[in-house]
């Protein structure tokens, strides 16, 4: 049996990107955010605010809106999440 490696692993393809946006944390903070990448269950993004693994978050994508997600880790400034229903994220590049 091999091993498969973390990259392999993922269910979906990750475009990575810089864009700027908002989230919500906490109830009703607010806070900015820069996603760096981006996939239909997931994002990866760069903030100042201190969040922790299974925090709720709803994060503000262009052309879709919020969209609802778990912290599934944080480590200096960044943090990953999953959505909590895949997301058609190919709204987001649309002109």
């Amino acid at each position: 049996m091999t091993k498969m490696t973390q990259a392999e692993r993922r269910r979906a393809k990750r475009v990575p990107l810089e864009l700027r946006a908002s989230f919500r944390y906490g109830g009703f903070r607010q806070g900015d955010l820069i996603i760096r990448d981006l996939s239909f269950t997931g994002v990866k993004c760069e903030t100042e605010v201190e969040l922790k693994k299974g925090d709720l978050i709803s994060v503000a994508l262009p052309s879709v809106g919020l969209v609802r997600a778990a912290v599934q880790w944080c480590r200096n400034g960044m943090f990953a999440a999953q959505f909590q229903r895949a997301v058609d994220i190919r709204a987001c590049f649309r002109p």
